[in-house]
């Protein structure tokens, strides 16, 4: 996405003041390899996180963008594969502990009959160049 514009979804500090703006998904897979691409809306996420330098984002496909959905098995083994949109996550509360808690816990109720949602590790680039705010 333009630079100006992920300053100024980056920027948010209050969740009543969430700026969305048009950007570019490329997903690579660990071994480098372009696993999908695609067109989205970008937006912080969270409440309190907000405050911290290192935001969650929300991606959402929409009709108007390109695609309505991704088909992509973005979690190796888990039954489904199409989405509308989905988060990348700072740790949340955990952000800056261990960072794994809410990951372990999430796997920890897979198959108990339970809503949970799926997690992966990832690193995020920004324009070509690795993110670190």
């Amino acid at each position: 996405m333009a630079p100006d514009d992920f300053k100024t979804v980056y920027s948010v500090r209050d969740h009543k003041k969430i700026k969305e703006r048009k950007g570019f998904v490329s997903y690579y897979e660990s071994d480098g390899l372009i696993g999908t691409e695609f067109p989205c809306d970008v937006k912080a996420k969270g409440r309190g996180t907000l405050s911290y330098s290192q935001k969650s984002l929300t991606f959402g496909l929409r009709a108007a963008y390109g695609m309505k959905t991704v088909d992509y098995p973005f979690f190796p083994g888990y039954a489904f594969t199409e989405f509308a949109a989905f988060a990348l996550r700072n740790a949340g509360q955990d952000y800056d502990m261990a960072r794994m808690r809410d990951t372990y816990v999430t796997r920890a109720c897979m198959g108990l009959n339970v809503d949970c949602a799926n997690s992966r590790c990832c690193v995020l680039y920004v324009n070509g160049a690795y993110y670190v705010p």
